[in-house]
């Protein structure tokens, strides 16, 4: 870019969306008319000189140099000199390439310069030559807490993490590296004590691509995510608020895109993570892909066009699980990893290719993974079938091998969930649960302690005590698995190949425990009798009637079925829900408490046989916090290449809102879907929906379009619905070549 000498002042926003307020003006040295000078042009801005760097990418950070607040120089060609605004703290840069000109009065400069859009002080680092991967892991709240703080590592750095965490990613890095690319790994804030919304993440792992992009040779990363991960790049990729252009792949390992059954989240928190008080307040992301997965999917429903996605998803062999995800495994009906069901994992509308493996979710879970190879081979089938194949340049390379195909080997089908069973346990104590069993299948008896001597054994209804020593003297009777001394909390699971019929009973003997410990029991087994619930809505406002239904199969002689209502205010309501037409049914007026709530239904009642049983199960629905609603005031125009459309929305409060919409032809077939997410003030404010012109253009089909499928929502924490709406709006009648791709747009520039 070439500068008129004589003091012309530039700025650095003016080809750019942010306002850095960084403002310079340049003169020639005249003893010398190869050199310059720089000054800051307003007070605000201070300059620095730079030499002995050949690239931007060198300059790691540029707040270490020596500002000065008004000039300096001489300034050689291949120098760079820096600038930062006191103010807006955005740094900017350029290097000296030309100065050349007849004479002093009339020379020019040819400069390249830069702007940290994001405020970064780091213009690096530099390519490395080598393609880029990202991994981004999943959630950890099964392990220690890690931080968006740490940063984005590189390999080896930190690579596997840290403690209880050392599973997280496993082998996949140095098979990576030794395949020639360079490996790196996201942070996201998750564990125990916290884990952020998946937006929150997502505006973490934009801010660390950012800080490698550069070094990929085209300036985009593969991100290779696990678990929440892949939702979190998913909220990056397909936020066009947040997305930087700076992804070509994305392969998911075990990611739940169609969310993850709450029975299964509900016995994480009470069996796995006793004491941890897990809430949505903590768990924020967990919630968002359990109980609100719907409200995601819809503002995420399109595909990054520029992005090739790749899903990986395992359905784990009950004999190959190990430790906690023997017992998960059991709790989700159907194919899973012993956390996420397959078809949630493969089930990402629009990706390239899908794989199905029979992998578990984790190292911890199984005895291979998606991060760890089957016994006797080199590489996980994730890696071998799908993510080696596709980085050596087969876009079309994830399939499964004829090896992973007859991997499957069969599965006790565990149908019929009891209650989970809860309390405080003491040294000395003996604590007993009875619970019938009243069909010859496959039956799981699984207990959790928070530490100390603990002794789990279970009683037959023929009187049998079965302990680990029986388990180990008659394996094709019961396998035995104890957690290791190491974990918190402290487990161990009995599965019987065929239970006997009729009382079990489960026995825990306390020896020397902490004080304040608890416990938690729980069975699941083949039966017919098997407990389902829903709600006649996904949310609610205030004040609205929710109806509950439960069915309960097997053709008991007597049931009861019971319904706990877990508010986020920390209320718990109790229901009964009434017999008729096959079901049982309750009708709930829908309290001032918004957030989710959790219900928790159990049945209890005998068989036709006259054995008592019990069964429970969960689910879990929103209550609107009200906070934002459509003032329906739209407007439509052409922002070229894309069209834009203004939806106006009344605030209550402060806070950050979420709109996605569509846009559909007079026939109702789709065009093209937007989404932004926006801090916002309390009162009237205005929302702009920019529809991608490719997309438009791409559908072939012409205007009038129609605005539908509105979601509204708060996204201050836990995503949460405020409001839906269909058909809300028509636009002018554009015809799609209005949004051809080789239409010339000339900008206006006022000077």
């Amino acid at each position: 870019m070439g500068w008129p000498e004589s003091g012309y002042v530039f700025l650095f926003d003016d080809y750019v969306t942010v306002v850095s307020n960084i403002e310079a003006w340049w003169s020639i040295n005249r003893l010398n008319p190869d050199r310059g000078w720089f000054y800051g042009y307003n007070l605000s801005t201070q300059v620095a000189h730079v030499t002995g760097v050949a690239d931007i990418c060198e300059i790691a950070d540029a707040s270490i140099y020596s500002y000065s607040d008004w000039s300096v120089g001489p300034v050689d060609e291949g120098d760079f000199v820096l600038f930062r605004n006191l103010n807006t703290g955005f740094y900017a840069a350029l290097r000296v390439d030309d100065i050349y000109g007849p004479s002093p009065l009339s020379a020019t400069l040819d400069a390249t310069w830069y702007l940290q859009e994001n405020g970064s002080a780091s213009f690096g680092p530099c390519s490395s030559g080598k393609p880029v991967v990202v991994l981004v892991h999943g959630w950890q709240g099964l392990g220690t807490q890690v931080s968006c703080s740490k940063g984005i590592t590189l390999y080896p750095d930190n690579q596997n993490f840290d403690g209880e965490n050392g599973d997280t990613i496993g082998d996949l890095p140095d098979w990576l590296t030794s395949q020639g690319f360079e490996v790196w790994s996201a942070h996201l804030t998750t564990g125990p004590d916290q884990t952020d919304s998946l937006r929150s993440n997502a505006l973490c792992l934009r801010d660390q691509i950012a800080q490698v992009r550069s070094r990929a040779p085209d300036g985009k990363v593969i991100l290779i995510a696990h678990s929440m991960g892949g939702l979190v790049s998913r909220a990056y990729i397909e936020d066009d608020g947040l997305y930087q252009n700076d992804v070509k792949t994305l392969i998911t390992l075990g990611s739940p895109h169609q969310g993850v059954p709450v029975p299964w989240w509900d016995t994480v928190k009470r069996l796995v993570g006793l004491l941890k008080g897990w809430t949505c307040e903590n768990q924020v992301a967990v919630c968002e892909f359990t109980h609100g997965i719907a409200n995601f999917d819809q503002h995420h429903s399109v595909r990054r066009t520029g992005v090739d996605y790749y899903t990986v998803s395992g359905d784990l062999s009950f004999f190959d699980a190990r430790g906690w995800g023997l017992i998960l495994r059991a709790v989700i009906p159907g194919a899973d990893d012993s956390a996420v069901p397959q078809t949630s994992g493969n089930g990402l509308s629009g990706s390239h290719q899908t794989l199905a493996t029979n992998e578990a979710h984790s190292k911890g879970f199984g005895l291979f993974s998606y991060f760890g190879p089957p016994p006797g081979d080199l590489y996980s089938f994730a890696y071998a079938d799908c993510i080696q194949p596709v980085l050596a340049g087969n876009p079309d390379g994830c399939h499964a091998t004829a090896a992973q195909a007859s991997a499957a080997a069969a599965t006790p089908s565990f149908s019929a969930l009891s209650p989970i069973v809860e309390g405080s346990l003491s040294s000395g104590q003996q604590v007993t649960h009875t619970l019938g069993v009243d069909a010859n299948g496959s039956a799981l008896f699984a207990a959790s302690w928070t530490g100390g001597a603990v002794t789990f054994t279970l009683e037959s209804p023929s009187g049998q005590v079965i302990d680990p020593a029986y388990a180990s003297a008659h394996p094709d009777e019961v396998s035995y698995l104890q957690s290791t001394a190491d974990q918190t909390p402290q487990g161990a699971t009995y599965a019987i190949t065929t239970a006997e019929t009729g009382v079990w009973t489960m026995r825990l003997q306390a020896g020397s425990v902490p004080e304040g410990s608890a416990y938690a029991l729980l069975a699941d087994m083949e039966s017919p009798i098997i407990l389902t619930g829903q709600t006649d809505r996904e949310w609610y406002t205030p004040g609205a009637t929710a109806t509950l239904t439960a069915t309960l199969g097997g053709s008991p002689s007597s049931a009861t079925v019971t319904a706990a209502i877990l508010r986020a205010d920390g209320i718990t309501d109790t229901l009964t829900l009434s017999f008729g037409g096959g079901q049982y049914q309750a009708s709930y007026t829908v309290p001032a408490a918004p957030g989710y709530a959790e219900v928790r239904l159990v049945a209890t009642g005998t068989t036709a046989g006259s054995l008592s049983f019990e069964r429970g199960t969960s689910l879990a629905f929103q209550i609107s916090p009200g906070t934002f609603t459509l003032t329906n005031n739209y407007s439509d125009s052409l922002a070229a290449p894309d069209l834009n459309v203004t939806v106006g929305v009344n605030a209550t409060v402060s806070g950050t809102v979420g709109l996605s919409a569509d846009l559909v032809d007079g026939s109702g077939n789709f065009v093209a879907h937007a989404l932004t997410i926006q801090d916002v003030t309390a009162g009237a404010t205005t929302l702009s929906l920019r529809f991608d012109g490719a997309d438009i253009f791409a559908s072939q089909r012409n205007g009038p379009y129609t605005l539908t499928n509105v979601l509204l929502t708060d996204e201050s924490g836990a995503t949460l619905v405020t409001q839906q709406a269909q058909a809300v709006y028509i636009t002018a009648p554009y015809l799609y070549t209005d949004f051809a791709p080789n239409r010339i747009y000339l900008p206006l520039i006022l000077r």
